[in-house]
């Protein structure tokens, strides 16, 4: 068994000083939290691995513009500048 790099002689001694620090039934609770802490860090690298493959697997291309973030004006409006009447064609103004 060979845990990162962590052999059997390893893992005995780990548990003893475990052991001795925290005694059994705040080990076994140490240890049932650490699981838990695990498997939800599991779960979010699976959610970031299978998100990160399904944008890489996508064919590269032009992509389609996002068209629901744009102002729409109304008709009665004028868009440019160059749209707005001048007052010297009305006569009206400075």
């Amino acid at each position: 068994m060979d845990f990162l790099n962590i052999g059997m002689p390893e893992l005995l001694v780990i548990a003893l000083v475990g052991l001795l620090l925290f005694g059994p039934e705040d080990l076994l609770k140490a240890a049932r939290t650490a699981n838990g802490y695990l498997r939800s860090a599991q779960r979010m690298w699976r959610e970031v691995a299978s998100q990160l493959s399904t944008d890489l697997s996508m064919p590269p291309g032009k992509p389609e513009p996002d068209r629901s973030a744009m102002s729409k004006t109304p008709a009665s409006e004028p868009t440019s500048p160059s749209d707005e009447p001048s007052h010297e064609e009305t006569g009206y103004g400075p």
